[in-house]
């Protein structure tokens, strides 16, 4: 993997750092730009873009103005982030590096920040694919009495010193009041609104981009599961998707704020599914669909060779509802023939079918399982 530090000039003469990185199997034609949150860097979206970069995508990761590798700046805040810094970014990936579609992918403050982009810029939304949001939200922190008094007590705490310090979140990057001051106030009144009073959540329903949110069951005070769907809710959009990500749904863990990306089994559960959304957007096969693809050719075979019906009918089924967006339609015709195989066998079994009669019914069976085999293979 190798990684390309690429300054931006900023009218205020400092810079931004985008980072291109890379592998032998990147191409030029897959691309996600990823951005980082609020109290962090370059460094919370190692794990996922070296992932990523496995898969022949290469990534471009954006470090906000005052982070990482960036110069240093003060009196900005997530609409400055938003309406510059994530702006210049995309302007250098489309009109210099000739990029003509990407995908986008944030963590916390960064899928904020990209919406405000989204917001002031509409003409981007024909350039991105997908978005993935991973712990965001906006004005949904305060669950209850408690957390809007910690969250009141944070707001006065940062406007004492000037800035809140990252080592009581356990972060790497200090932020300055300016910043933070719009976080809090978001989740106080629990409304998203910019300076001039611009009403975000109103202007958000024309944020056309799929976009797919993933949080944790840990996560209880920055992005907790309440508010990341009433932030995804505000996009107005059927295609897009939550995902939970806890024990309760499976998962080897409650993740936090910070492991649900970055961490090994973040990387072992939840990278594959950034994976497979990103590639259901451009429409690919993913790996689950792959396998799925292979696996019913194979039941094409073993049915033609005289195997189990009712296991060859149910591992359709199965394959019917994980791997087509639409599944009823097959899932149906795959339950009527299961029933039908059923109850021919019953009727048989019992003598109320003779032999003769038989055959030709379990002949129509197989003829129509064989033509939903070959319309899901078409599909």
């Amino acid at each position: 993997m190798t990684e390309q530090l690429i300054k931006l000039p900023t009218e205020d003469e400092g810079f931004i750092a985008l980072w291109k990185v890379s592998s032998e199997q990147s191409s030029d034609e897959r691309n996600v730009l990823l951005t980082h949150g609020t109290f962090s860097n370059k460094k919370v979206l190692n794990g996922i873009s070296q992932y990523l970069t496995e898969y022949g995508f290469t990534c471009w990761i954006l470090e906000w103005r005052n982070h990482g590798h960036s110069s240093q700046a003060s009196g900005f805040d997530f609409e400055t982030i938003g309406k510059v810094d994530l702006k210049i970014a995309l302007e250098y990936l489309i009109n210099q590096q000739k990029v003509h579609k990407i995908d986008c992918i944030t963590h916390s403050g960064g899928g904020i920040c990209l919406t405000i982009t989204l917001i002031h810029y509409p003409e981007f939304q024909s350039k991105i694919v997908s978005i993935c949001f991973f712990a965001c939200q906006a004005f949904g922190a305060s669950t209850s009495l408690f957390r809007h008094y910690q969250i009141l007590l944070g707001k006065y705490a940062s406007k004492l010193v000037g800035f809140s310090p990252a080592k009581m979140i356990g972060g790497v990057e200090n932020e300055p009041y300016s910043l933070m001051k719009q976080w809090f106030d978001w989740n106080l009144i629990q409304k998203f609104k910019g300076n001039n009073g611009h009403d975000f959540l109103k202007a958000m329903k024309y944020i056309k981009v799929p976009a797919l949110s993933i949080y944790g069951e840990g996560d209880k005070f920055i992005a907790p599961a309440e508010g990341c769907e009433r932030f995804l809710a505000g996009f107005i959009n059927r295609k897009n998707q939550t995902l939970s990500c806890g024990k309760s749904s499976g998962y080897a863990e409650n993740y936090s704020h910070s492991r649900i990306i970055q961490s090994q089994n973040a990387k072992k559960e939840i990278y594959p599914k950034v994976l497979d959304w990103i590639n259901q957007e451009h429409r690919m096969l993913t790996p689950t669909m792959i396998a799925d693809y292979k696996e019913l050719r194979g039941l094409k075979h073993a049915y033609q060779e005289g195997g189990d019906l009712e296991d060859i009918l149910n591992r359709l089924i199965s394959i019917a509802k994980r791997s087509f967006t639409d599944n009823s339609a097959y899932t149906d015709s795959l339950m009527d023939l299961k029933d039908k195989v059923n109850l021919l066998a019953k009727t048989y079994r019992e003598g109320k079918i003779e032999t003769q009669a038989y055959g030709p019914k379990w002949d129509e069976i197989v003829r129509d399982t064989l033509m939903v085999i070959d319309q899901m293979e078409r599909d």
